[in-house]
């Protein structure tokens, strides 16, 4: 009867080890993934700017692959990508772009 008991208790400090380790694991990984929707959400952010500074390369590759395309406005974020909202033939159009002229989908 002693041997149960001690054998009983053993089982049970096993499945409270067992139970927390899984629980901490799984905050982490929730913690985890909502930093990385944060930095997600964060590198969406773009702000408004003037289609004056805009850089020459990303003039350069409107004017090459949107040939009739008007820029009527310019958005930056954190990460230096750019959001174009463009005017073709009546239609607006939103395109994202590097700094250096290459096309991001998104």
């Amino acid at each position: 009867m002693k041997n149960e008991n001690e054998i009983m208790k053993k089982i049970i400090i096993t499945l409270v080890f067992v139970l927390g380790s899984v629980s901490i694991y799984s905050t982490a990984t929730r913690f985890e993934n909502s930093e990385k929707r944060i930095i997600k959400s964060l590198q969406d952010e773009f702000k408004e700017i003037d289609i004056a500074i805009l850089p020459t390369a990303i003039t350069e590759a409107v004017a090459k692959d949107f040939k009739s395309a008007a820029i009527s406005k310019a958005y930056i974020n954190d990460v230096k990508e750019y959001k174009l909202i463009l005017k073709e033939e009546g239609v607006l159009k939103t395109v994202y772009v590097t700094e250096t002229g290459i096309w991001i989908n998104k």
